[in-house]
């Protein structure tokens, strides 16, 4: 018989499995016994909360062990999840978020623990004072930029009941962000109604409902691999704009790989179409409805290169015909991905496959764009 145990904080960081998701896990363990053991610290669970509950779910005793790490259990189980789980920038920021005071309790303990000795145990108590500083610390474990950790904090100081729709994928921080500056009872009301959904479906026109101006389909967050394929093909010299972020799954990528971002995005009040100042490359997935407008702006301020995200469909019509036979700014690649693709966080927030391509524009191309696949 499966023994109830209490949780560590830090195991309650992260997002329980679905129903069906946990079901599956269930049938699995059944079937094949639990292949790895739960990890203990202290007699509470601190890795393997889902695999507890898929282990009641199928009437099998679990398999225990006690966490014998050095250094902090809570980097360690923050470590592992970020191994085997595939979170969104938002569910990045929520994690480091709530991190921060479990960072703070285990600074005041090694400091508590060298009795007074030296400085440093201090130095690390003075670093999560500061909301600024404590913020990088637990975007820097949790792999969250800490403009969204500190959003997150916003949300909650106004909006806490956001908080477990934007760590189970329901939301997005920028929506999230937006919804909290509602009054209450308006708030209240939109919930309901993304609840209710259409189709069954838990997040339809969201950005529309809190009026950001986007439709539904142009929400969706783009996949890490998708940015990462542009990357290992192209490289950029100097800043890189990203002026449609949302949650900030492009940014997070493009960043990994050593380039400096200007996020921005016209959820949180900055319109692309208002900017002026010229800036060296410009890296977006831009909503199809108006992506040619984002195109021929992108042209008049960057001075570098342009890649843009959009459908394989971008290459018909005679209007958009002028974009790829100017030479003041050609094009020189489109780079088609072999497989359509699918944008959005979870199951219930997915838009249908598409065909996608990157679309690029460099200042210094010389001669015609060539057409190259990515598998």
């Amino acid at each position: 018989m499966t023994k109830n145990v209490d949780f560590h904080p830090a195991c309650k960081l992260f997002p329980k499995l679905n129903d069906s998701d946990l079901q599956e896990l269930a049938e699995d363990i059944k079937a094949n016994g639990l292949q790895n053991p739960i990890v203990l610290l202290d007699g509470e669970i601190l890795d393997g909360r889902n695999r507890f509950a898929a282990c009641k779910l199928a009437g099998v005793d679990p398999q225990f062990k006690n966490w014998d790490g050095e250094g902090s259990p809570v980097e360690w189980i923050i470590s592992q999840n970020l191994k085997r789980r595939h979170l969104t920038p938002s569910q990045k920021a929520v994690v480091a978020f709530e991190l921060l005071p479990l960072l703070e309790k285990e600074a005041k303990q090694r400091q508590r623990l060298s009795k007074g000795r030296g400085k440093k145990g201090a130095q690390e108590c003075a670093t999560f004072s500061s909301s600024g500083k404590s913020s990088e610390a637990a975007g820097r474990i949790a792999r969250s930029s800490p403009r969204n950790v500190e959003m997150v904090k916003e949300v909650h100081s106004k909006a806490p009941e956001l908080i477990e729709k934007i760590r189970s994928g329901d939301l997005n921080v920028q929506e999230g962000s937006r919804l909290a500056k509602l009054p209450a009872g308006k708030r209240a009301n939109l919930l309901r109604q993304i609840e209710q959904g259409d189709n069954g479906s838990k997040m339809p026109h969201v950005r529309e409902l809190v009026g950001t101006g986007r439709k539904s389909l142009e929400s969706y967050s783009t996949p890490p691999h998708v940015t990462e394929a542009l990357l290992t093909r192209e490289s950029f010299r100097g800043n890189v704009l990203e002026p449609c972020c949302g949650d900030g799954a492009m940014v997070e990528v493009i960043e990994e790989n050593g380039h400096q971002v200007v996020p921005s995005d016209i959820a949180t009040g900055h319109d692309f179409f208002e900017m002026t100042e010229s800036v060296p490359n410009i890296v977006t997935n831009p909503p199809f409805s108006v992506s040619q407008e984002f195109v021929e702006h992108a042209k008049k301020i960057a001075t570098n290169k342009i890649a843009m995200l959009l459908q394989l469909s971008f290459l018909e019509t005679v209007a958009r015909y002028p974009l790829f036979q100017d030479r003041t700014f050609p094009l020189k690649v489109v780079y088609v991905f072999c497989r359509r693709l699918k944008f959005g966080n979870t199951p219930q927030h997915q838009s249908a496959p598409m065909a996608i391509a990157w679309f690029v524009w460099h200042k210094q191309h010389e001669g015609g764009a060539t057409l190259d696949w990515i598998e």
